[in-house]
């Protein structure tokens, strides 16, 4: 047995050495990670406490490079370091930059062992990360001293990166960005329209024009004033706020519905899994993808929702979300399961349909990709698009079983594949795109008085099967007006 266990070690000092050499040159740490350790939980920033430890829920976090071989982990959620206090035995602590006055040497170095595993080594102390007790300390002997025993498996971490991040873009690569044409989209419709004719399809009273659009127009041209073309597509002739389409179309241009799809539809996902079409009507092929109630709240660069990639030599979308998790197969596949034996026997509604459209396109995506999957919540407001990925998007998902029921129903079916959320799992886990987290909010109607509507994105709508009131919607209006209060041009004066 010691025989095995010598010739063990002598091949894996060999294999760390090599493997080291060749993650110096190959292995780019940039990017969003989350940490495991060999007991399959995860680093956990406590934020009650600021504590670091190891549980089951999951934390994710920047590794971002310094120098060759020097990295600085950082919290994506409590925005701190991990860095260690000299002056208090170098214990482990979480730190902010602005408050290392007694905190030295943070800087790490990941070794990079096998496959997504590596030794976490301080690059002060040269000592390595352990779990003890569900908390992180330091190793007090040194790797090179430990000869004739195995290496504790809690010494290595399984580090599963999810992406790269925007951190350090080169200047080059932001003018590019800033120099491509950018449009928005906007899905509209104002069911208040008496002109308006829809057969088989029902009256939603939240689907009525309750000033979102004049109010998310607004939001546009106060922080985004870089965009090209808006593309309003409605199932209405007209928006009766605006002015006649001869004194709009410079800057703002109605799509039918019936010109987009072919059909009409009350089905979003339709909508959404179609987008790829308004590239005959001339939208750029980047674009911001938003709906009427749909709001900016704050100024914006064309770089915060794209991105230059250099091996692809073009403009990609970011993914805009900071929530990822790995996905539960097994749980996902029970879910669905229940859906589907239920579908013609259970009337799902609001908040239940959508969660089902969830659980419907994960399970359909593990099936047709058949790997880990990153799971990711999809940002419920502006998001990034590109032709070419919605175009593959779309092709990708002809094989699903109730392709018809996502495509092709007159309203939202309980198996639905959700276009947004299966949107991001394609960019991140296929295309691999770059993240940039802009914090969003959903405020729900009732309580839109309560909030003072300064988030960078935000929506306002309503969750679950609650029904607005009148009242309501009159205090939003009241709210919006007085956050955006600025008219844009092609508005008909109100006086």
């Amino acid at each position: 047995m010691f025989i095995y266990k010598k010739i063990y070690l002598i091949l894996f000092n060999i294999l760390l050495c090599v493997q080291t050499i060749l993650y110096k040159t190959e292995f780019n740490l940039n990017g969003v990670f989350t940490l495991n350790s060999k007991s399959n939980e995860s680093l956990y920033f406590s934020a009650e406490n600021g504590t670091l430890l190891f549980k089951t829920e999951k934390n994710h976090f920047d590794i971002i490079q310094n120098s060759m071989k020097d990295y600085n982990i950082l919290s994506r959620k409590l925005k701190k370091y991990i860095g260690i206090d000299k002056s208090k035995n170098d214990e482990i602590i979480l730190y902010d930059k602005k408050e290392s006055e007694n905190i030295e040497f943070i800087t790490w170095n990941f070794i990079y062992v096998l496959n997504d595993q590596y030794i976490i080594q301080n690059n002060y102390n040269k000592k390595y990360l352990k779990e003890n007790n569900n908390s992180l300390v330091f190793d007090k002997t040194n790797l090179d001293l430990i000869k004739n025993k195995f290496i504790d498996k809690v010494y290595i971490f399984r580090i599963l990166k999810l992406f790269e991040t925007n951190e350090n873009i080169k200047e080059r690569d932001l003018k590019i960005v800033e120099k491509e044409p950018i449009d928005v989209f906007i899905k509209y419709i104002d069911l208040s329209d008496k002109t308006l004719k829809r057969d088989g399809i029902k009256q939603i009273y939240k689907d009525e024009d309750n000033e979102e659009l004049r109010y998310s127009l607004r939001s546009i041209f106060q922080y985004i004033p870089w965009v090209r073309k808006i593309y309003i597509v409605m199932p209405n002739a007209k928006v009766k706020f605006l002015k006649p389409y001869n004194e709009i179309k410079e800057k703002i241009i109605y799509v039918n519905d019936k010109d987009f799809l072919g059909y009409d539809t009350a089905n979003i996902f339709a909508f959404t899994f179609n987008l790829y079409k308004m590239e005959k009507f001339g939208i750029s092929k980047n674009f911001i993808y938003m709906e009427d109630d749909y709001f900016l709240g704050k100024p914006f660069k064309k770089s915060d929702f794209f991105y230059y990639d250099r091996k692809e030599n073009k403009v990609l979308p970011y993914i805009l979300t900071s929530e990822f998790s790995e996905l539960d197969k097994n749980k996902s596949q029970r879910l669905y399961d229940f859906a589907e034996k239920m579908k013609d026997k259970f009337k799902f509604q609001g908040g239940q349909m959508w969660a089902f459209s969830l659980i419907n396109t994960e399970v359909f995506f593990m099936k047709k990709y058949n790997k880990t999957i990153i799971n990711t919540q999809f940002t419920h407001n502006a998001r990034a698009e590109n032709i070419d990925d919605l175009k593959e998007m779309f092709k990708s998902i002809q094989s699903y079983k109730y392709i018809n029921q996502t495509l092709f129903s007159k309203e939202r079916h309980v198996l639905s594949l959700n276009q947004p959320h299966y949107n991001n799992l394609f960019q991140l886990n296929i295309k691999h795109r770059k993240v940039n987290s802009i914090p969003c909010c959903y405020i729900e109607v009732q309580k839109v008085a309560e909030d003072k509507l300064d988030k960078p994105l935000f929506v306002i709508n309503t969750g679950g099967d609650y029904m607005p009131t009148k009242e309501d919607y009159k205090n939003q209006i009241k709210v919006m007006q007085k956050r955006f209060p600025i008219p844009i041009k092609y508005e008909i004066d109100r006086r």
